[in-house]
């Protein structure tokens, strides 16, 4: 009884371990690739940050929630790694979402080290 158990479970293990899918494509669909992607802070994130996510009860000047106000620079810059896992999660923004575009142009702008520009 015990052997057949051991077995199940190592073939188990096998199947499950061989369905892992390495394409980075496939696991990061949002955030891999910004080839083509110049994202400017004050042209293409600050726009989307403040139409989505700087409304009220979400992250407006008085908001305590999560990273708080998400009305400036230097506090969009300071929550950058908590914006760029919420939205591509898709966590956020609450009862929205944004465009794959409106996405990676944020992780984009992030991952290029959230110049001021």
């Amino acid at each position: 009884m015990v052997k057949k158990v051991v077995i199940v479970f190592s073939a188990t293990v096998v199947l499950i371990s061989s369905c892992y899918n390495q394409k980075e494509e496939l696991l990061y669909p949002l955030g891999a690739n910004c080839n083509g992607i110049n994202a400017k802070f004050s042209v293409d994130v600050n726009p989307i940050i403040q139409t989505n996510c700087a409304i009220s009860g979400c992250h407006d000047g008085s908001s305590t929630n999560g990273p708080g106000p998400l009305t400036s620079y230097d506090r969009i810059r300071d929550a950058a790694s908590r914006i760029r896992t919420a939205v591509v999660d898709r966590t956020m923004p609450k009862g929205s979402t944004l465009s794959t575009d409106d996405i990676r142009k944020i992780v984009c702008w992030i991952d290029s080290g959230t110049p001021n520009n």
